[in-house]
C-alpha cells in the first residue's frame, strides 16, 4: 500500500511539472506571436502614415499647378 501511494505522488509531483512547463512554453510562443503582430500593425500603421504624407505633397503641388 505504502508503495502504491508514494508512485501516485511522484506521478502527481511529474505530472504537474510537467503540465506546467507545457503551459510555459505554450505561453511563450502565443506572447511571441502576439508581440510580433502588435510590432507588424504598428510598422502597418507607420508606413501607411508616411505615404499619406507624400500623398498630400503632390496633391498641394497638383493644387499649386492648377
Amino acid at each position: 500500500m505504502e508503495e502504491r501511494t508514494v508512485e501516485r505522488k511522484v506521478g502527481k509531483t511529474v505530472g504537474k511539472t510537467v503540465g506546467n512547463v507545457v503551459e510555459n512554453v505554450v505561453g511563450r510562443t502565443v506572447g511571441k506571436m502576439v508581440g510580433r503582430m502588435e510590432e507588424r500593425t504598428e510598422e502597418r500603421m507607420v508606413e501607411s502614415k508616411e505615404e499619406n504624407k507624400e500623398g498630400s505633397k503632390d496633391c498641394n503641388m497638383c493644387n499649386q499647378l492648377q
